[in-house]
């Protein structure tokens, strides 16, 4: 009658670890798509230019429109000079 017992509480407790084992597996997926997702994110946000960067590129291009207009102003200029 005691072995019973015993025995039952053991397989009791084997099935009980066989469940937490399933929801273990099921746990540790989610976990390694999370990684998944972080360590996509963290490549994103490499790939992201900085405050700096971009008001040092938006300076680099207003340098350069500069730069046409002016060209451009006084390629108007002779043209109007050389028409009279």
């Amino acid at each position: 009658m005691l072995e019973e017992k015993i025995l039952q509480k053991l397989t009791d407790h084997d099935i009980k670890l066989a469940e937490h084992d399933v929801r273990f597996d099921r746990v540790e997926e989610r976990l390694d798509k999370l990684t998944h997702i972080v360590i996509e994110h963290g490549e994103r946000l490499e790939q992201t230019v900085t405050k700096a960067e971009f008001t040092e590129f938006k300076k680099m291009q207003a340098d350069a429109n500069d730069q046409m207009i002016t060209i451009l102003k006084r390629l108007d200029e002779e043209r109007f000079a050389t028409c009279r």
